[in-house]
């Protein structure tokens, strides 16, 4: 009996912390779950706060209100028999700073200041321009006043001014064509003759003689004579002419560059449009041979990528301001290599997903594994420690039995 007291008592001595680790296991096997479970929801706020980036700043609103500089100009009088004494003013309201005042009379006379006066000595009607600008902003504005200047005393034919824009040109040349008259008695009446076999312009009915501008396109080429004939109130007639040049331009050409010529695939081309000859602007219609076309500027740099592998014959073409359009011109063929097949999902997965971007986290996982395996075996080993000695236990125990 007293033997197997002893054996008991030792028994118990051995069983060791049983209890205690089997609870720390737990809590361990718990703390891995929740880190298994939180890490990618911390790792996802963290992106969404990253993508979030900074609070944008508060903008502070320009509290300058004042008004925008505008320019006035008057004259007085306005209209008058030749010679005629006119006194112009120009203001300039808004803005910083003193304007700087220029005038041009239309008659080839000029000044500056305000106020100031011109005499006009012929009759006609005269656009009078005031250029006013800013020297501390930049800011510039010009104001136009017309001045009627009539033939002094009763009598005398009326006469008629012609002034084209422009006067000579390549084709087809749209004109301009101001006709003022002045003398006589008005209103007047007549027609204009443009001089390329098109038909006359009557002018309008009760005209006052105000300058007033018609508009006309010469599509062939020459020299031609622009004949407007008038008369006034009292049946007096006059008639003006002046001459216009319209000339053949010369041939549309299209010319382009391209860098690089060759490369893998997804390859970025820049082009250049360049073009002489016809009527500026100029438009360049790109065709890159992929099935694409794109339409661009000359003189400004175009981009395209070329996503496939392939040789590819891009073209040109230009198309002028008269509606003229070039030869295509073919640039030189350009070679894509094909792009290398695509990695895999999971090769893509572990170098740029999430693996790949959150090293950091896999790292104390990775300890935290290698921790509770640790644990594992040192729990193993104490087991089998335990039951050698209980192996022993029992021997012993079947020896006593034995013992008279």
């Amino acid at each position: 009996m007293t033997a197997v007291v002893r054996i008991a008592s030792a028994a118990r001595r051995r069983r060791g912390p049983t209890g205690p680790v089997r609870g720390t296991l737990g809590a361990l096997a718990l703390l891995f779950a929740l880190v298994v479970l939180l890490v990618p929801i911390a790792g996802s706020f963290v992106s969404t706060t990253h993508e979030l980036g900074p609070f944008p700043k508060g903008e502070v609103a320009d509290s300058s209100s004042a008004p925008p500089p505008r320019l006035t100009v008057a004259a007085s009088p306005t209209s008058g028999t030749a010679p005629l004494q006119v006194e112009f003013w120009a203001n300039v309201t808004g803005g910083t700073g003193t304007p700087q005042i220029r005038w041009s009379f239309g008659d080839g006379g000029a000044g500056s200041g305000s106020p100031i006066v011109h005499p006009y000595s012929q009759p006609g009607w005269y656009n009078a321009t005031a250029n006013a600008t800013l020297n501390a902003s930049g800011w510039s504005q010009t104001g136009v006043v017309t001045i009627h200047v009539t033939r002094s005393g009763a009598g005398g034919p009326p006469e008629l001014s012609l002034s084209p824009v422009p006067s000579a040109g390549n084709s087809p040349l749209p004109v301009n064509l101001t006709i003022s008259a002045s003398g006589g008695t008005p209103p007047y009446s007549g027609s204009v003759c443009f001089g390329d076999g098109s038909p006359c312009v009557s002018l309008p009915s009760g005209w006052n003689g105000a300058p007033i501008v018609l508009n006309h396109t010469y599509i062939a080429d020459g020299t031609f004579a622009i004949v407007a004939s008038a008369q006034d109130a009292q049946g007096t007639s006059t008639f003006s002419t002046t001459a216009l040049s319209v000339q053949n331009p010369s041939t549309l050409i299209a010319y382009g560059i391209e860098s690089p010529g060759s490369g893998k695939a997804p390859l970025t081309v820049s082009f250049e449009a360049q073009a002489s000859g016809g009527t500026v602007p100029y438009t360049a219609v790109w065709d890159f041979g992929d099935g694409t076309t794109a339409t661009g500027e000359v003189g400004v740099v175009l981009t395209h990528t070329y996503t496939n592998g392939g040789t590819f014959i891009p073209a040109l073409t230009i198309h002028d301001h008269a509606g003229r359009l070039s030869a295509p011109y073919t640039l030189s063929p350009i070679k894509v290599q094909s792009a290398p097949p695509p990695k895999s999902n999971a090769s893509n997965w572990l170098t740029g997903g999430w693996l790949g971007q959150n090293s950091t986290t896999i790292g104390v996982l990775g300890l935290i594994l290698v921790l509770i395996v640790f644990v594992l075996l040192v729990e193993r080993r104490r087991r089998e420690e335990i039951t050698r000695q209980a192996r022993e236990l029992v021997e012993e125990m079947e020896n006593a039995r034995e013992l008279p």
